[in-house]
């Protein structure tokens, strides 16, 4: 089965942002409305099998999109996450991602609840992109 973040990438599917590197992707299954996904452009199962520039670009593309939506969404702050290796998203759906990845979670107070997630619509997705693109 061909990764997801890849597949994205050759459909140009949800990329809000885009180096040599380092691509950002709005989730459409998201932990918060503005969840956004930054991904290293060449596949790596692992974040230690990325040679440092991928690592430091992917790293800073978080914090800079962090910062992006503090400015255009209005929110308190921001979480970031790793999951190192396979990332089992939807198991009943078998969907399995081994790509490296960060998450930037937008949060309106302390605390982000990992217990459900939202499913945003192609519309909402293509919204937040206009957004956070002005």
């Amino acid at each position: 089965m061909k990764c997801l973040f890849c597949s994205w990438l050759e459909k140009r599917n949800q990329i809000l942002w885009k180096n040599e590197n380092a691509v950002v992707f709005v989730a459409n299954l998201a932990f918060t409305k503005g969840h956004l996904l930054v991904c290293s452009v060449k596949h790596f199962e692992s974040i230690y099998d990325a040679p440092q520039n991928v690592r430091k670009d992917v790293f800073d593309t978080c914090l800079n999109m962090g910062k992006r939506l503090q400015d255009k969404l209005s929110i308190q702050g921001y979480t970031l996450g790793l999951n190192e290796k396979l990332y089992i998203v939807q198991p009943n759906k078998k969907t399995h991602i081994k790509h490296l990845h960060m998450h930037v979670i937008p949060r309106s107070g302390e605390k982000i609840s990992f217990e459900e997630r939202i499913h945003l619509t192609d519309q909402e997705v293509e919204e937040l992109i206009r957004v956070l693109k002005s």
